[in-house]
């Protein structure tokens, strides 16, 4: 297990050695779904996104999109391409206040950027000194805006 999110009483788990996404009903700890795609290998990392669950790949390069339906998912689900097969052993990502995509490639030691339909937008930061892993972006809601 590799990453996990809690949405609308259902437990969602990075089964990387599996290399699907595994869907447990909260009550019951029961399985109730598989999210799949031959380019879902080794999912790694996994972000919640305006009704998406959004899936790094490090064994495809990919990022993957799923979204997620009001009325729970059920049974076999296939997940959608959003980035295919251009990233290096993608560790971790997350949802920058932009709404882009900043992923953590590991072998290369960079954050790349990318726009939320997957356009590659660039390198955020290059040359780190160890290799990334998860990332994220916080929000500050309590914030005062003196403007």
């Amino acid at each position: 297990v590799r990453g996990i999110i809690v949405h609308r009483r259902h437990l969602y788990v990075a089964d990387e050695a599996g290399d699907v996404v595994k869907v447990f009903a909260l009550g019951s700890g029961r399985l109730v779904a598989h999210i799949a795609h031959p380019r879902l290998r080794k999912p790694v990392h996994l972000v919640l996104h305006r009704g998406r669950l959004l899936i790094g790949a490090a064994g495809s390069g990919s990022l993957l999109a799923f979204r997620v339906p009001r009325t729970g998912p059920r049974g076999e689900l296939v997940a959608d391409i959003l980035i295919d097969g251009h990233l290096h052993a993608p560790a971790g990502f997350a949802v920058g206040p932009d709404g882009g995509l900043y992923v953590a490639e590991r072998h290369r030691q960079r954050i790349r950027r990318f726009a939320a339909d997957g356009r590659k937008l660039g390198t955020f930061i290059d040359g780190l000194p160890d290799m990334p892993e998860f990332i994220m972006h916080i929000e500050d809601r309590n914030r005062c805006d003196d403007r």
